[in-house]
């Protein structure tokens, strides 16, 4: 009854926004109730409010060891998705994997755990954790696309398109089995017809609308019908831009200063891959994973995370965390880093980072980080535009990329940006082309290995020989040979791209 009490009173207080009281409220309610899971949670939202990052990592921790200590596993899923906010991966993995998968608490989860195991780059153990609650649950659509999602990751192509096919055979509508299997492996005409039918069910201007456009998109190309197919991705693009706030790194990071004094070099022991998205990061990340010295992280949010929990606050803005003179909260973030990322640099490997995003923390990684060598993708800038605007990215990400003028103006101010961190970080920071990184990647793979202190090993860039799970918007593609085939990819929607380059001209790019 007491705890009937306080939680009344925690709900009293928040529906009038006293969030201070409530949170007295909820402490009074712990006191007595240590592994009461939903407390602990909602203490970490409400943190969460008040921005104090450490509190609330600290109340979702909590939760997790509530998690553990009371057995009781039916909020699993709401405690591994706050973690995932906090980039926990390690927890997430430890708690999914660790609970009894023949328990109904976990089976009537199952499709959460299973994405928030791929989430944390975990797709052996997505496969896994699917095949032991299969038996036990109806069939359902979700499971089996993530088991899509984790075959595709791990290269397994075949398996990939099953079990996307078997996700469509369970509910036909299923957009993203559709969106996914297009862009995976599509085949042309085969297929158009039963994504029609598809769209014809799904709400006007949904999310499910937005998928089933792109993959109308994707079939439409592979099978020549380049109107059709721009029809369909430029209406995709509008649909998805309606619902989208456009600012994405350019007006939040505008002010960074790159000229932040970087802390003496040191020898290389972290690599971070980084610019805009889809401009070739996953093919030099696959290049260097084939290094006997190097271990591939994959796309990890640990530097951000780091910055947070060093400022103490959740930032939204690089810019949050200028600092002159430098601080010691750098150095605070430099320590979270490495700590998040030793597990990855086992018999000493230098452990490679790719997230494009982290190109608006270049200098503070340059600071926090003196080990750290930075690898900047640039493209072509009509390939590099076209190849954001064709891509549908999970969530909201990349904002700016389903509109021609934002698409520019990100790109003229990645551009700009480039060239300062180069001339404010010499042997730190190096662009690396994309176009010539495709015309001769053994020569390219030198250069770079070079400058992170490695010596050449003989078929580096024979990426199609990298086994390792790729998670990617490339996981399909990187799985073969480098080739040139994106080069000038544009150039087949060139009438209707024809605005997007005078945007650009405008911005001072030469298309």
């Amino acid at each position: 009854m007491q705890a009937e009490r306080h939680w009344k009173r925690v709900q009293e207080y928040m529906a009038a926004g006293n969030v201070e009281a409530a949170r007295v409220a909820l402490l009074s309610l712990l006191a007595s109730q240590p592994h009461d899971v939903t407390a602990w949670g909602a203490l970490s939202d409400i943190e969460i409010r008040r921005r104090r990052y450490r509190l609330a990592h600290g109340a979702a921790l909590e939760a997790a060891a509530a998690v553990v200590a009371s057995g009781d596993r039916r909020h699993l899923g709401y405690v591994t998705f706050s973690l995932l906010g906090f980039d926990d991966v390690h927890r997430v993995r430890q708690l999914i994997t660790e609970s009894d998968w023949s328990s109904d608490d976990i089976a009537r989860q199952a499709p959460v755990l299973a994405q928030h195991l791929s989430l944390v780059g975990a797709d052996e153990d997505v496969l896994r954790f699917c095949e032991a609650v299969r038996p036990r649950l109806a069939p359902d659509a979700r499971l089996e696309y993530m088991c899509g999602l984790a075959a595709r990751n791990l290269g397994r192509v075949d398996d990939a398109t099953s079990y996307f096919e078997r996700a469509i055979a369970i509910a036909p509508s299923f957009a993203p089995a559709h969106w996914s299997l297009a862009f995976h492996q599509p085949t042309g005409e085969e297929r158009l017809p039963r994504i029609r039918s598809a769209l014809q069910t799904a709400a006007p201007k949904s999310a499910d609308a937005v998928d089933l456009h792109y993959a109308l998109y994707r079939e439409c190309e592979r099978a020549g019908r380049n109107h059709d197919a721009w029809r369909w991705l430029s209406t995709g693009m509008a649909m998805k831009a309606a619902t989208l706030d456009p600012r994405s790194w350019s007006d939040s990071a505008s002010t960074v200063d790159p000229v932040l004094p970087p802390a003496e070099g040191e020898p290389c022991s972290l690599i971070f891959v980084v610019g805009m998205p889809r401009t070739g990061t996953t093919v030099l990340e696959r290049i260097l994973g084939n290094h006997s010295r190097v271990c591939s992280a994959g796309e990890l949010n640990a530097f951000h995370a780091a910055l947070c929990e060093s400022h103490d606050t959740f930032l939204t803005s690089p810019s949050m965390t200028r600092t002159s003179p430098p601080d010691a909260r750098l150095e605070d973030t430099g320590a979270l880093y490495r700590a998040s990322t030793r597990p990855f640099a086992n018999e000493g490997r230098i452990v490679l980072d790719k997230n494009p995003a982290n190109f608006l923390y270049a200098a503070a990684i340059a600071r926090a980080l003196p080990e750290a060598r930075i690898l900047c993708l640039r493209r072509s800038p009509m390939d590099a535009c076209f190849s954001n605007l064709r891509e549908l990215f999970d969530g909201d990400a990349y904002g700016y990329s389903y509109d021609v003028e934002t698409v520019a103006s990100q790109y003229a101010w990645f551009d700009a940006m480039r060239r300062r961190f180069e001339v404010a970080l010499p042997g730190r920071f190096m662009t690396v082309s994309y176009e010539a990184l495709v015309a001769d990647p053994a020569e390219h793979a030198a250069r770079v290995l070079q400058f992170c202190g490695l010596d050449y090993e003989d078929g580096c860039e024979r990426i199609e020989n990298n086994a390792s799970p790729v998670a990617t918007a490339s996981a399909s593609q990187v799985r073969e040979a480098i080739h040139g085939r994106g080069v000038g990819a544009w150039m087949r929607y060139r009438e209707a791209l024809e605005p997007l380059r005078r945007a650009l001209v405008e911005r001072g790019i030469s298309a």
